[in-house]
């Protein structure tokens, strides 16, 4: 019985460490997919001065259709209803989603140079923030397995 017991606590180690690193995969799945989103929309405004609604009709993204981002975009017609749809499902992290927020709060509000200067800024920014992440991430889930793995021997070795 306690052999069983010792296997259950590894196998809810893996599963944990393995749960965190198909978020982590989602959250990189995710933040490309926005900043695809981003290039495109300002390509688009850049060359065909489009709206956001007629940008969002035309526009079509597996990942982001999945996040409720583009439903709600088409929806509501608005940058920052669809991104607090788009966190409530989502995994992006917290300085993609705050550097996102500010960005949709002020799209829309200038002219069309000023838009293009603030979209290159947010996507220059946004690749770094991703750079960043990529550069971390594996060693985040590392230690995420390293822990898991961890708490479960000392489990083991408590209850033993």
């Amino acid at each position: 019985m306690r052999y069983v017991g010792m296997c259950l606590l590894f196998a809810a180690a893996a599963l944990v460490s393995r749960m965190y690193e198909r978020r982590q995969q989602q959250g990189r799945t995710q933040t490309d997919a926005m900043l695809r989103l981003l290039s495109a929309l300002r390509r688009e405004v850049a060359c065909y001065a489009k709206p956001l609604g007629a940008f969002a009709a035309t526009y079509t993204d597996e990942v982001l259709e999945q996040l409720s981002f583009l439903p709600v975009l088409r929806e509501e017609g608005t940058l920052p209803e669809a991104l607090r749809a788009a966190e409530e499902r989502g995994c992006l992290s917290r300085p993609m989603c705050e550097l996102l927020t500010r960005f949709a709060a002020a799209f829309g509000t200038g002219y069309r140079e000023d838009e293009l200067r603030a979209m290159d800024a947010v996507i220059d920014e946004a690749q770094a923030l991703y750079r960043a992440e990529e550069e971390t991430r594996p060693k985040r889930c590392r230690l995420c397995r390293t822990l898991c793995v961890s708490l479960a021997l000392l489990l083991v070795l408590l209850f033993l």
